[in-house]
This record gives C-alpha cells, structure tokens and sequence, in this order.
C-alpha cells in the first residue's frame, strides 16, 4: 500500500481507539484541526453518529463493546492482515503464550458430555504434589456445581486459573468417590519443545510446536539428552507451528551455523535494518539436518527454515509454509488491550521476502489459505514458470529458491488424505478420539510399564473398533454406513492407538505412534544423508 493511502485509515483508527479505551485524547484533540485533519474529523464523526443511533433505536440490546473491537480490527485489516486490535481480555493468554508460563494447577482436560475429565498431571504441578490422577473427573469448582451443567473450555480455565499463591478447591469423582483438593495455585510452564526422541540409532527428533521466551532453552534440554544417546542427525518438525517470539527462533537457527552467517534481516519505514548473525560455537553446527514444514509453519518458523535453507545448512522437507514474512510490535493501551503493529517485512539471508500475496483478499480468505485445500499449491514444475524477481540463490551451493509466498521445500511431500473419510473428519471435528481413549483407559492406565511396551505390545483389534464404532454412534450420533476400506481402516487404527497413548505419555507417546510411518519424517530419513 502506498504512503498516501495511510491517513484515509489511520486517522478513523485513533477515533475508533479513542471511543473503546479513553487514549490518545490528550494528544489527538491538542493538534491544530486544519485542512484535511479536519476533513477526516468529521468522517470519523459518522461513526460516533451510527453508534449512537445503534444504541438508542437498535431492536436487540447491542454489545458496543464488541462492536468497536470489530470496528477496529476492519479497519486494520485494510493494512495488512497481521495488525490487529487484541482485546483486553485476551491480552493474559497472548501474554502467556509469550511467555510459556502462566498461573494455575496443572491439569490438562478436556469436556466429555458436560463433565470436566482430568486427562494429564503436570508433574511438579500443584495438583500433582496434591494426589490429583488422570482419570479423576471434577465436579465441583469453589463449592459450584461444573457437571452436568453447560460450561465450555474457557469457563473452566477462567475458574481454574489464577494468580500463582492464590487458592482454588474442587471435587472430583474417583472409583464413584468424591474427593475434594484446595490447592495453592503455582506457575505452570506451557512447554513448546513437546515432544524429542531417537527415531533410530543416529538420528534424533524433535517437535516444536511454538517458540516462546523460553523455547531455545528447552530445545538446548532436548538435544543435549538425544546428544548423549547418540545422535548425529537431527529431523526438526515444525509442522503446524505459527510461529511467536523471534529471537527464540534466532537463537535456535544459532545453534546450526558457523559464526558470521547471516540467519535474518529485517527493516521497515520506521524500523532501522536489522541484521542477525550467527555467534558461532553451537552445539549442533556439525550434525545432518533435516527440517519439516507444511502450510501452518509461518513467521518464526519460516525464519529458522530459510536460514536453514539460504545458508545450504540442511534440507527442507514437507510441504509450502503459510507465507507470514511481516513482524509485529505490540503497544499496549491504557485500558488493558494491546494494539498489534506490522513494522517490518524480515528477509532471509538470501533477500527473500516470504509474504505471501494479501491485496484483494478478505482476512478470512487469506488465513483460510483456501487454494491449498483446492489443491492449487504450487507443484515443483510450477516453480520454473516463476519471474526472475521471485528467484533466488543460496549463498554456498548458489542453488535456486523462491520468494513471495512461503518456503517451498527442497523435497516435496503431497498432503495425503488417504483414509480421511467422512466418518474420521467428522470424529476428528468432534473429538471422539480424546472421549474414547479416556473412557477405554477407565481402569487400565496402569497396564502397561512404559511407552515401549504399549507400542509392542497393544493392538486396536476388532472389539476395540467395534465398541468405538458404538461409542461414536451413541454419545456423538456419527454412524458407519458403510465397511471402512483398508487405509481408512488402517488410519482409525493408528488415531485410537495415539490417543491413547497420548492420555497416559501425553505429546511423546502421541507422536512416536504418529510418526512410524510418517511420509515426511520417511523422505527425510533417506534425503539428509545425501545433501
């Protein structure tokens, strides 16, 4: 957008900011209302008028509040759509997912037929010190009644969550017993770094699934750990990760380059070029690399992959990024909420810009990404017929990357919906997976030793499929009309036994039964020893 296109929105943005939160009155009402200051004036004034016209004739009582938060993030979005208005009632979770930490007990859980089911402990938790198991079902939050009532997620977080040394009571149901726990509420880290393991006898694995502040640390954890067991190539998943806080993501592109090598460069109108370079001396600058993306790795992890990639330091495998080249600053406001600028474009070390195209798309269009779903992706062959401005060379091996819509990857794996019927989408959106694992884990989650043991030794057979079948049909009215053929078959299999494993051995034990036959991780096992 050109710059004498801004005032015509920044202008009704500081009146919309104005009228939701008290700010910049002082200054705004200061200056000297002259020429087109004064033409814009009265442009904004139009919506004063409409949202007291609203107010005071509308049929239904009107929410102003969410009205102007909408208002606001309109006219943002005709910017670019990564400037956002964050209300102040969501700024604590922003806050906490920045920080990987916040203030609660320490239960993960999920809502099965109106009741709260406790399906991990954090250990070293509140609850975990206090007695509270997997399994345990809450009934009673501060002496109020949560089962069998309507409550959703954010009811029950708002309820358990709190300020570290505050005080919380519940009820919860065990073997058809009530026990009731008044815990002293702690600090509870968010892990990013969710799941690391040997894949085989050289080569390790790890998942990020966000970077936060303490992101680097905990992937430095990981990888001492695979170090010691051997490892002398690492695959680095960060499928589905959007991204966060930037300099964790530096810092981890750091630990696999040489000193002096250029990682990202980042500058905007008002945002002086910024330049980071490798320090040198990490702990992984002489292991093969391979690193897994799909269309949801965006922003941090795009910049950690085209370091990678500009820099001819590993392979990229898996499928197109999002596209997300734009960095944010957020300005909080005065009354709580949190005003999210774009301030500049980053750039890989070889000049590429990743953002992908916005202009004449509506936000929800652009974050929907629908042409991938349509398969519309660009294929390798596709690549060939892009302009030369689009194109560019890694700095040692001088081969051919593009720009101007994601990082496309070095090896490229289809997205495979083989076995994805109806049936699996519908349980999946539903989520009868998690509600089966829990109910068939009733009274067995001490079954088996370790995680080894339940891979070897656990099988989905055909009782297990049959009473899922029932279970989705009676709880969740989703019917089979028709036999599953093998992949799909094969896929239900593989999702129930996951599942399961992830009630007891949460993201690793998920993970190693989702990746035994993961095509990415299969194309990067055989790739990387050959770049």
């Amino acid at each position: 957008m050109s710059d004498n296109q801004k005032p015509n929105y920044f202008l009704p943005l500081y009146f919309a900011l104005f009228l939701a939160s008290g700010i910049f009155i002082g200054d705004f009402m200061s200056r000297p209302l002259e020429g087109e200051k004064l033409k814009n004036l009265e442009k904004v004034e139009k919506l004063y008028d409409v949202m007291s016209i609203l107010d005071e004739k509308y049929v239904d009582n009107i929410n102003k509040d969410s009205i102007f938060d909408a208002t606001i993030n309109e006219l943002l979005h005709k910017l670019d759509p990564h400037t956002n208005y964050i209300p102040s009632d969501q700024v604590a979770r922003m806050k906490e997912s920045i920080e990987g930490k916040f203030g609660g007990i320490g239960v993960r859980f999920f809502l099965l037929r109106d009741t709260i089911c406790v399906s991990n402990v954090i250990p070293g938790s509140p609850s975990f010190a206090a007695g509270v198991l997997a399994g345990d079902k809450i009934i009673k939050i501060n002496g109020k009644v949560v089962a069998n009532v309507k409550v959703n997620t954010d009811d029950v977080m708002s309820q358990l969550k709190g300020d570290p040394g505050t005080n919380v009571s519940f009820t919860v149901i065990r073997n058809k017993k009530p026990l009731t726990f008044s815990i002293k509420r702690g600090v509870i880290p968010v892990p990013t770094v969710t799941c690391s393991y040997m894949i085989n006898a050289e080569t390790g694995y790890v998942l990020i699934e966000q970077f936060s502040v303490p992101t680097h640390q905990e992937f430095i954890q990981a990888v001492q750990k695979l170090k010691r067991q051997g490892m002398k190539g690492l695959i680095l998943d960060l499928r589905g990760n959007g991204g966060g806080v930037m300099e964790a993501a530096v810092s981890i592109a750091d630990e696999f380059l040489p000193s002096g090598r250029l990682i990202v460069s980042a500058k905007g109108r008002r945002f002086p070029e910024q330049k980071e370079f490798a320090k040198g001396g990490g702990l992984l600058e002489d292991i093969k690399l391979a690193v897994l993306i799909n269309e949801y790795s965006a922003s941090a992890s795009e910049i950690v992959a085209g370091a990678i990639q500009d820099n001819d330091r590993g392979i990229i495998v898996g499928r197109t990024s999002f596209g997300k080249g734009l960095i944010q600053e957020d300005r909080a406001m005065n009354d709580g909420s949190s005003l999210r600028v774009t301030v500049a474009r980053y750039y890989t070390p070889s000049g590429r810009c990743i953002q992908k195209p916005y202009a004449g798309k509506s936000y929800e269009d652009y974050i929907r990404d629908q042409e991938r779903f349509n398969e519309r992706e660009l294929q390798p062959n596709d690549l060939k017929k892009l302009p030369d401005s689009l194109k560019f060379k890694t700095l040692i091996k001088k081969r051919t990357v593009y720009g101007g819509g994601g990082i496309f990857p070095d090896f490229y794996v289809r997205f495979d919906t083989t076995g994805m019927d109806l049936f699996f989408r519908a349980c999946r959106i539903e989520g009868v997976f998690t509600s089966f694992a829990f109910e068939y884990l009733s009274g067995k989650r001490n079954t088996w030793k370790s995680l080894f043991e339940f891979q070897q030794q656990f099988v989905v057979n055909d009782a297990i499929l049959k009473s899922f079948y029932e279970f989705s049909a009676n709880y969740y009215k989703l019917n089979v009309y028709e036999k599953p053929n093998k992949s799909a078959k094969n896929l239900l299999i593989k999702t129930i036994k996951s599942e399961i494993a992830r009630q007891i051995w949460i993201e690793e034990g998920y993970y190693r039964i989702v990746n035994s036959d993961d095509k990415e991780i299969n194309t990067a096992l055989k790739e990387m020893g050959k770049f």
